[in-house]
């Protein structure tokens, strides 16, 4: 899918009645109505796949998550949107038993959907990557990696490997994370760029879908 295929009717919809109806300018706006839609389409996307390298001597290929956002704040503040969680609560988990640090299990809490997470810090390079260990069944090793491409843009790749399922848990596995973490990337730029909460983690499975027909 080419990016011209964004400007259909239901982008352009949102497009005009947000510009008239709210303060929030139109291109960001228009930029937010992007960045879901993409997120709605992510396997249409090439810069939202899921990778398959790093041939083992076996010659089995190891299966990897890489989601990918350039964000237009310095490099320094990006990384410690990712360290602290009273910045990162705006856009990812809403609970947090501290700061990441090298050595240290940290839980992360989604309270809205009453689910946790042990998150155990591998490495940790100033403004450059954090690396941790993510107990999400099974456990994975996910990498943030931080560029800086200029003074105020910062280039977020994230990637999730280590996967121990197989056939269609591992693609059911792979499918999930990779839109887990493009939402991630999602948030992170709304909040750092225009200071807006978009709630994407939260509406995401919204509990009115859940309980429709019941």
């Amino acid at each position: 899918m080419h990016m011209n295929t964004l400007e259909d009717d239901q982008i352009q919809a949102l497009r005009f009645h947000e510009c008239e109806s709210s303060a929030v300018p139109c291109r960001i706006v228009y930029e937010l109505a992007i960045l879901i839609y993409a997120e709605a389409n992510i396997n249409n996307f090439t810069c939202l796949r899921f990778r398959q390298n790093n041939k083992t001597m076996e010659n089995k290929e190891i299966p990897r998550v890489e989601c990918q956002m350039m964000i237009r704040k310095p490099v320094s503040q990006v990384f410690q949107a990712f360290i602290d969680p009273a910045i990162t609560t705006n856009f990812w988990f809403t609970k947090s038993s501290g700061n990441l640090e090298v050595g240290k299990t940290v839980k992360w809490e989604w309270e809205m959907y009453n689910v946790s997470s042990d998150v155990l810090v591998k490495e940790i390079i100033p403004d450059k990557k954090i690396s941790i260990e993510w107990d999400n069944t099974p456990v994975t090793t996910v990498d943030f990696e931080f560029t800086a491409l200029t003074d105020d843009t910062t280039y977020v790749v994230i990637k999730n490997y280590g996967f121990h399922q197989t056939g269609d848990d591992l693609i059911r596995a792979i499918n999930d994370n990779t839109g887990g973490f493009t939402t991630v990337l999602d948030g992170l730029k709304a909040y750092l760029e225009y200071n807006i909460k978009l709630n994407l983690i939260a509406d995401k499975f919204s509990k009115e879908l859940s309980n429709h027909g019941q």
